[in-house]
């Protein structure tokens, strides 16, 4: 008899819900809840996260991401996704957010060429 031990990110690749935005890398934060006496409690500082679904104009297709509201209002000012992850640096990006800015970088050159 063969026992077969699978983890569940095995199982979902890179589908984890982490409480982490997938364009600007903003994350949970810890500090603490202060009273009126000064006493201190720990908490967690949650980010703002929605379940989003942008456009990319150069590849023509929908693309859904788990972003905060201050990403978002970022996206608009820069002008859409892709002029975003254009300028946007590598390390911030998930590995979603990483393929979706080479596939664009890709198009971008082929519509100069």
């Amino acid at each position: 008899m063969r026992v077969y031990i699978l983890s569940i990110s095995a199982l979902i690749g890179d589908q984890t819900m982490s409480r982490k935005c997938e364009l600007t890398g903003k994350a949970v934060m810890s500090g603490n809840n202060v009273s009126h006496a000064n006493n201190k409690n720990r908490r967690k500082f949650l980010p703002n996260l929605h379940q989003v679904t942008l456009r990319s104009n150069l590849l023509d297709e929908k693309v859904y991401l788990r972003v905060s509201s201050k990403a978002l209002r970022s996206v608009e000012h820069r002008g859409g996704l892709d002029e975003f992850l254009m300028k946007e640096s590598k390390e911030n990006l998930s590995s979603k957010a990483q393929s979706i800015k080479k596939r664009i970088q890709k198009a971008a050159n082929g519509t100069q060429s």
